[in-house]
């Protein structure tokens, strides 16, 4: 979960300057290279945490209607996948170690498409501001 607290934290900022996500992006190296390199994860964890990192996201986003297609969608790539290879490394490892190129393009197109969701999840989602803004907006009585 190292990733994926950091990982949250970092897209909780794409609404902020461009600097401090700089900062941002810079913890989110150093995490991958310090729980990398410790020794106390193998590469398959940090490529796991990015989607299940998209299905809590997308389990914690506001809904609105209009954008539940996108939040549905995020939350069944991000647990679908997270089971998958949780499940693949678990009961068939043999499969992926026996074909690496294919592995390595699994996984390279799980994190992309987790990525490519969670900034368009990202794009559309409101913050906490303007959906208390909506609900503080008086609506007219029904006639």
């Amino acid at each position: 979960l190292h990733l994926a607290w950091i990982l949250t934290a970092f897209w909780a900022l794409r609404r902020f300057d461009s600097r401090i996500r700089t900062v941002g992006g810079l913890l989110v190296f150093l995490t991958i290279l310090s729980t990398f390199n410790v020794g106390h994860h193998y590469l398959i964890d940090l490529i796991i945490a990015v989607p299940f990192t998209l299905c809590c996201h997308g389990i914690s986003t506001f809904s609105h209607p209009g954008r539940n297609q996108l939040r549905t969608i995020s939350i069944l790539y991000g647990g679908t996948a997270t089971m998958a290879w949780l499940s693949i490394m678990r009961y068939t490892p043999n499969l992926a170690l026996d074909n690496p190129l294919l592995t390595l393009v699994a996984l390279a197109l799980t994190v992309a498409g987790a990525l490519i969701l969670q900034s368009r999840l990202g794009e559309v989602s409101p913050t906490y501001t303007q959906v208390l803004q909506t609900e503080a907006t008086p609506t007219a009585p029904a006639p």
